[in-house]
C-alpha cells in the first residue's frame, strides 16, 4: 500500500457526520486520486457522501 497524504474540509465532514448519527455503521474509503466517501447504512436504508480533498495551490 502506498502512503497517502489528503486534507479535506472539516466544516464538511461535521455536516456529514451530524446527518449519518442515526445510522449504526459507518464506513469510510479514500485512495490516491479519489475522493473521500463516507457510507452510513442500517438495515433498511444508506446513505453516502463523497468529498474531494482540498486543493492547495502555490502562488
Amino acid at each position: 500500500a502506498e502512503d497517502c497524504l489528503s486534507r479535506y474540509s472539516l466544516e464538511y465532514l461535521q455536516k456529514f457526520t451530524k446527518a449519518g448519527k442515526q445510522f449504526p455503521k459507518t464506513t469510510l474509503r479514500f485512495a490516491r486520486d479519489h475522493p473521500l466517501r463516507i457510507d452510513f447504512s442500517s438495515e433498511h436504508l444508506s446513505l453516502s457522501f463523497l468529498l474531494a480533498p482540498r486543493v492547495e495551490t502555490e502562488d
